[in-house]
């Protein structure tokens, strides 16, 4: 597209897994999505790449993430 109407953006998200396995599966998850990237992940907190910023709405409020978290909290229990 001559004017792809991009706004890219780097944002940080805290997240309340603790497993580095389910990290890793949520960080996979994202870089996938087209038009994110993560870049790192330090203990709690993504670094991710958006190309607009609307995207970052669905990294703060993803609904795979917290199906991740309800795994984990069953993995912790069994």
């Amino acid at each position: 597209s001559k004017n792809p109407n991009l706004s890219p953006c780097i944002i940080e998200h805290e997240t309340n897994l603790k497993n580095n396995f389910y990290k890793m599966i949520l960080a996979n998850s994202i870089t996938l999505t087209p038009g994110t990237l993560t870049i790192s992940v330090n203990d709690n907190v993504f670094k991710v790449h958006c190309l607009k910023e609307s995207f970052r709405d669905g990294i703060y409020n993803s609904k795979f993430e917290k199906i991740l978290i309800k795994i984990e909290e069953l993995n912790n229990v069994i």
